[in-house]
């Protein structure tokens, strides 16, 4: 504003008033004629109004006008407020996945609002980090969430502004977890295991088993989806109603694992081997499969929820619900252990590697024992099996390594046992050897069948005289018989099974005496280097210089006498008359009378003795192929057999020559011939 004096005298002003909300920087003092002052006037509304009024000069003036017009309109004040909001709790998300959630940017200030920058802590992103909001208006930003590790991830979210006021952070935060692979069904999701091939190893902890991926829910965990796992512990959630088939086995870190009230079915070894200390079985579950707890080693109990109608426990056991049937006991209750009277089954793989066990007494309400039902409990010593039992399954007691006698009641309709081992009621079927029982062994001749693991794993068993009456021998049932050097097959066998000698390290030779049999797979695989097969001339199904994939010798012409000295270790065309321990005993008299080739039997050769007015000559007279002559004498030049006088063999094939001592020498030999 400019106050002018356009007269010819000094102007003196007093004083200037103005209206509200106006000011000047200048208020008295003098102006020269024919000059002004110009005053800055301000314009400061505290309100939003219409601001009006005049601006009044108190002078000493002579004329002229003393007030000027002076309006204005208070505007708002100019505000840029930004407000986060947005829920940017993740939960938990796989590694290497993503999931996103909306953060809102609003601003509710009266003027737009600049973002010049977003910065977001480690594991998160935004897809808008800069550009301006209107005033009153807001900005959606998908952030996302995708971790890297097995770890929570916490940190805030901030967004550089312009604003005036506000606040420009956000708390965000989420849970790496184990990347699951899964089968997506549409309205559900199977579990199938993790990301391995050197993306991820698996890390030690609790794995969580999401109710929910991609807003499907989780229903089920598939066959061997976790198997060898190294987790400690296993929560599965709300929802899953399948454990499949192994899922968990061989998770030996794994000490707990929560099963939810929805689950129905646990597979077949689903839990096997792992390192599960107790076991909680919840109401809903209406099946469990074969040793779906088998070889458990550290479980003292098994639990079943009393709600549930097909399952029960006592005494840390797990049964079925009327408790006829034993499932599994638990592997870390090492003590002597009584069946109930109840039960009538004990399942498979029930007792299966518990070396805790010492003993075990079968009710006789007990009609069938499972498959491996005592596989491996290498704590017991013997078996009794009650007149009761109808079935014993495949296995059911190899590998127990300490067991010296089976001992089967004799009302048994359809087992019994021998010197401690143990067959079917008819002896025609060997079912299980002794483990405890180290040496060799000699199969009765009422045997038509070798069974399934009847031997497997013996390494005491150092040789096997099968009999002409066995016709087939099963599976596995001499593998891993790692004392065995040599094995002589009757020419009565027709079939060996699958891996019936795999595994035995030191066997070096197998001999036919007939026919070749029809064969498994594996049936000598891993024996020792060099391991040959050995058949004769005139026999059928054999090959020359491999058999099935297996080094094979023609012996030529049949002689009973070849797989005996490959049994020893000698050529099967070894010289008869050759003395390979300088003891004055050839390996045709050592063959005719049972003795051992490889020890020095100098002192266990026939020795003849005066028995009364008799001398006498007692030898082995057993060996197939050889014929056995007592010849007399009384100067040890001419011999004869007349009158010397020959026993019937005895059970154990030996036999006795005696002649009159009748003159004042008398001499016997005996004479073997091939």
């Amino acid at each position: 504003m400019t106050i002018s004096n356009t007269g010819n005298t000094a102007l003196t002003v007093t004083g200037i008033t103005y209206p509200v909300g106006f000011s000047g920087n200048w208020t008295s003092g003098t102006i020269s004629a024919n000059s002004s002052q110009d005053i800055t006037v301000s314009f400061n509304p505290t309100v939003e109004q219409s601001y009006s009024g005049a601006v009044t000069v108190a002078s000493d003036m002579t004329g002229g006008t003393n007030t000027a017009a002076i309006s204005g309109d208070g505007a708002p004040v100019p505000t840029r407020v930004i407000v986060l909001s947005g829920n940017l709790t993740f939960g938990s998300a796989m590694m290497y996945s993503q999931i996103t959630s909306t953060m809102k940017i609003s601003n509710t200030g009266n003027t737009e609002l600049t973002i010049t920058d977003i910065s977001y802590p480690v594991g998160f992103s935004g897809n808008w980090t800069s550009g301006t909001i209107a005033a009153n208006s807001s900005r959606d930003v998908t952030v996302s969430f995708s971790p890297t590790a097995v770890q929570q991830y916490n940190g805030t979210i901030s967004v550089n502004s312009d604003s005036t006021s506000g606040t420009g952070t956000i708390s965000a935060s989420g849970q790496g977890a184990i990347p699951l692979t899964y089968a997506d069904l549409g309205s559900s999701v199977i579990i199938t295991g993790y990301l391995k091939d050197g993306y991820f190893t698996m890390p030690a902890g609790v794995l969580n088993i999401p109710s929910t991926i991609n807003g499907h829910t989780v229903t089920g965990i598939a066959d061997y989806a976790f198997q060898n796992c190294v987790m400690t512990s296993v929560t599965i959630s709300e929802g899953v109603t399948g454990i499949g088939y192994g899922a968990f086995a061989g998770c030996r870190a794994m000490t707990s694992v929560t099963i939810p009230s929805s689950v129905t079915m646990i597979g077949k070894y689903a839990f096997g081997y792992s390192g599960l200390t107790s076991v909680t079985i919840p109401y809903s579950v209406t099946n469990i499969g074969e040793a779906a707890f088998g070889e458990c080693s550290e479980v003292t109990a098994f639990n079943v929820d009393s709600a549930n109608q097909n399952y029960s426990s006592a005494d840390g056991v797990l049964f079925n619900k009327i408790k006829t049937t034993l499932i599994q006991y638990p592997a870390a209750k090492a003590e002597a252990y009584t069946i109930p009277s109840s039960v009538t089954s004990i399942g498979n793989y029930a007792f299966a590697n518990y070396s805790g066990l010492t003993s075990v007494t079968i009710p006789s309400s007990v009609t069938s024992i499972g498959n491996y039902a005592f596989a491996g409990c290498s704590g017991l010593t013997s078996v009794t099996i009650p007149y009761s039992v109808t079935n014993i399954g495949e296995a059911a007691f190899v590998q127990c390594s300490k067991v010296t006698a089976f001992n089967v009641d004799s009302a048994n309709q359809n087992y019994s046992s021998a010197d401690g081992v143990l067959f079917n009621k008819l002896k025609t079927t060997l079912i299980q050897y002794l483990a405890a029982k180290a040496g060799a062994y000699t199969i009765p001749s009422s045997v038509t069948s070798i069974g399934n693991y009847a031997f497997a794993n013996y390494s005491g068993l150092t040789s096997v005289t099968i009999p002409s009456s066995v016709t087939s021998i099963g599976n596995y049932a001499f593998a891993g018989c790692s004392g065995l050097t040599s094995v002589t097959i009757p020419s009565s066998v027709t079939f060996i099974a699958g891996s019936a000698f795999s595994a035995c390290g030191r066997l070096k030779t197998a001999q036919f005496s007939g026919n070749a049999p029809t064969i498994g797979t594996y049936v000598f695989r891993y024996c020792a280097t060099g391991f040959t097969v050995y058949y004769f001339n005139n026999a059928t199904g054999f090959t020359s210089p491999t058999w099935n994939g297996y080094p094979s010798v023609n012996m030529g012409a049949y002689s009973p006498i070849a797989p005996w000295l490959l049994s020893k270790g000698f050529a099967y065309n070894e010289n008869l008359l050759s003395i390979p321990n300088n003891d004055g005993v050839p390996l045709l008299m050592a063959y005719a009378l049972n003795l051992d080739p490889t020890q020095n039997q100098g002192r266990s050769m026939p020795v003849a003795e005066v028995a009364g007015n008799q001398l006498q000559i007692s030898f082995y007279a057993g060996s197939t192929g050889i014929a056995y002559t007592v010849e007399t004498s009384t100067d040890l030049k001419n011999w004869t057999p007349i009158g010397v006088v020959l026993s019937a063999p005895d059970s154990n094939q030996f036999q006795t020559a005696s002649i009159a001592l009748d003159g004042p020498h008398r001499f016997l030999r005996l004479v073997v011939r091939k």
